[in-house]
C-alpha cells in the first residue's frame, strides 16, 4: 500500500485545499497504483459520510460546499451518502431492497477503477487543470429518482473538447440480476446512439448500467435517455440530460 499520502492529505485534495505540487504528485501516483485510488475513492465516501452526519468542522463544511457548487458529480455522490446514511437507520429496507438481490459491499476494485476513471475524465478535484492529453472520456450520471422528471434540476454534461467519448452511468430502480439492458440516447424521438447487451454493474447500493458512446452523436443540447429490458418486460426508465460541448 502507499504510505506517501497519510488520509488527512487525502481529504485535504478532495476539499481543493492541497497545495498544487502535493495534487499533482498524488494524482500521478492515482495513474499507477490502484490500492491509491481505492483509498481516494474511500476519502471521498468519508468526507460525504461526515457532511450528511454533522461531523465536519466549520473549515471543512465551507470547503465541500465550494466543490459541491461546482461540480455536478459531486452534488450527486452526496446525495448516494445521504440515500446511505437512511438506509442505515432502516436495516429492514437494506434487508429487502439490496440482500434480496445479492449486491456487494462496496468493492476496492471497483473504487479504484471509479477513481481512476474520474481522473482520465478531468472530474477529481484539483488546484491544476490535467494535460489535455489525459482527458479521454466523461461522465453523465443518471439515478434513479431524477427518472421522469422526478427531480427539478436536470442532470447534465458538459463536454471538453478533447473528450471523444461520453460514459452514461444509469441507476437501475428495479434491478434484476439475470437481465440484459439497452440504453439509448435519443433526440425528439431520433436514435442518436445506442447500447445494447448491458449486465448490472454494482458499486456499494448503486446498481446501475453503463455505457460508452461517441461524444459526437450524443452531444448538443438536451437529449432522452432512455434503459429498458432487452427481454421487453417492465417499462422504461426516461431521463431528459443536457449534453452539450464546452464553447
Amino acid at each position: 500500500m502507499n504510505t506517501q499520502f497519510a488520509d488527512p492529505v487525502l481529504r485535504r485534495w478532495w476539499l481543493r485545499r492541497l497545495d498544487a505540487p502535493t495534487a499533482r504528485v498524488l494524482e500521478e501516483h492515482l495513474l499507477v497504483d490502484a490500492q491509491l485510488a481505492a483509498r481516494v475513492q474511500d476519502a471521498e465516501h468519508d468526507l460525504y459520510d461526515d457532511q450528511v452526519r454533522g461531523r465536519l468542522d466549520a473549515d471543512e463544511a465551507a470547503a465541500l460546499k465550494r466543490v459541491l457548487a461546482d461540480d455536478p458529480i459531486a452534488r450527486e455522490h452526496l446525495r448516494l451518502a445521504r440515500a446511505l446514511a437512511h438506509a442505515a437507520t432502516n436495516p429492514g429496507v437494506v434487508t429487502a431492497r439490496f440482500r434480496r438481490r445479492r449486491v456487494a459491499a462496496w468493492v476496492g476494485v471497483m473504487a479504484a477503477c471509479a477513481a481512476l476513471a474520474f481522473v482520465l475524465a478531468g472530474r477529481m478535484p484539483t488546484q491544476a487543470p490535467p494535460p489535455p492529453a489525459t482527458v479521454v472520456v466523461a461522465q453523465l450520471t443518471l439515478l434513479a429518482d431524477t427518472a421522469r422528471g422526478a427531480n427539478s434540476e436536470m442532470p447534465g454534461v458538459t463536454v471538453p473538447r478533447a473528450v471523444t467519448l461520453l460514459r452514461v452511468q444509469v441507476e437501475i430502480a428495479q434491478p434484476d440480476v439475470d437481465a440484459r439492458y439497452t440504453l439509448a440516447v435519443k433526440n425528439a424521438g431520433k436514435v442518436l446512439a445506442t447500447a445494447k447487451n448491458l449486465s448490472l454493474l454494482h458499486s456499494g447500493p448503486y446498481i446501475f448500467v453503463e455505457a460508452e458512446l461517441p461524444v459526437a452523436d450524443v452531444a448538443g443540447g438536451t437529449r432522452t435517455v432512455e434503459v429498458r429490458r432487452q427481454d421487453g418486460i417492465g417499462p422504461s426508465m426516461v431521463w431528459s440530460a443536457r449534453i452539450e460541448m464546452a464553447k
